[in-house]
């Protein structure tokens, strides 16, 4: 995808994400202010450091989406591990807000039940839910490992959203202190899902391996090939979000310049169309007797 296409389409997205985000965080806070809960409240927290990462995706992308330079000749989407992880950090910080309001209304507990909160909840679940698809469907056009653990935090709110849930109809039906448990069980959420983008992001910056999945498509290409006498030394890891593959390839010694060449370029490309490949280096060999 050209890359100011690509620009123009994260933009819209992430702006989208900002809004959404933002909205609500009013929708849930705004009733907990009539009636207050404790597991609304973390929830509606949640969206707020949902909409602080936003923001953080808004100037990332700027960065990462800069064409190729003098400083930078491969381009910038190596910066995007690093947007990953500022968005793990923000989600963290949400969750030890949620923590501590949590703490707090177990010494000062305050609780009242209002059709608003179900309604706020339900509203966050519907929208949550049909922007977790959105973002995964654009994550994917785009080939973005970002907007990719934006999507699975939309997915997790949809359970934290569900959770707070049933903590507002407990304390509605005389279960008060539900409410203060799923209050905690929401920030165990925000915490796994932090942890979990964190984690990707760390194998991304410290070249962890491909998925075995991505080598097993290479050896499949390497197999249908009759050219290939054998192969050897293959790698393929992670130099930012991107794949790198290297391996070393035994031809017959039969087999002119120009055909090598040809056979050369054939599986750069064909290795190269496998998704998270960016770089494949192909030494060739003559076949050894």
């Amino acid at each position: 995808m050209d890359i100011g296409k690509k620009r123009m389409m994260v933009r819209r997205v992430v702006i989208i994400l900002i809004i959404v985000n933002f909205g609500l965080f009013f929708v849930k806070w705004i009733p907990t202010l009539i009636s207050p809960s404790i597991s609304v409240e973390a929830d509606a927290f949640n969206s707020l450091g949902d909409f602080a990462y936003s923001g953080l995706f808004l100037l990332g992308f700027e960065l990462l989406l800069r064409p190729k330079d003098e400083s930078h000749p491969h381009g910038h989407e190596r910066f995007e591990p690093f947007i990953s992880l500022m968005v793990a950090g923000a989600i963290s910080l949400t969750g030890i807000l949620v923590v501590v309001h949590a703490v707090q209304s177990v010494s000062n507990p305050v609780y009242s039940f209002s059709p608003y909160l179900i309604l706020a909840l339900v509203a966050s679940i519907m929208v949550k839910s049909w922007l977790a698809i959105y973002l995964r469907k654009k994550a994917g056009e785009v080939d973005s490992t970002a907007l990719e653990s934006s999507s699975k935090d939309a997915k997790v709110d949809v359970l934290a959203s569900a959770t707070a849930l049933v903590g507002v109809i407990g304390a509605g039906i005389g279960f008060p202190l539900l409410d203060t448990v799923v209050g905690a069980v929401v920030s165990v959420w925000i915490f796994f899902t932090a942890f979990s983008i964190g984690r990707k992001s760390f194998r991304y910056l410290t070249g962890a391996v491909a998925p075995k999945k991505v080598t097993d498509k290479i050896r499949e290409i390497l197999d249908s090939r009759e050219e290939v006498v054998s192969f050897h030394e293959l790698e393929a890891h992670y130099v930012g979000p991107e794949i790198h593959v290297s391996l070393s390839i035994h031809l017959p010694k039969k087999l002119g310049f120009d055909r090598v060449h040809q056979i050369e370029e054939e599986l750069r490309r064909e290795i190269g169309s496998i998704k998270g490949v960016d770089t494949v280096y192909l030494h060739l060999e003559p076949e050894e007797k």
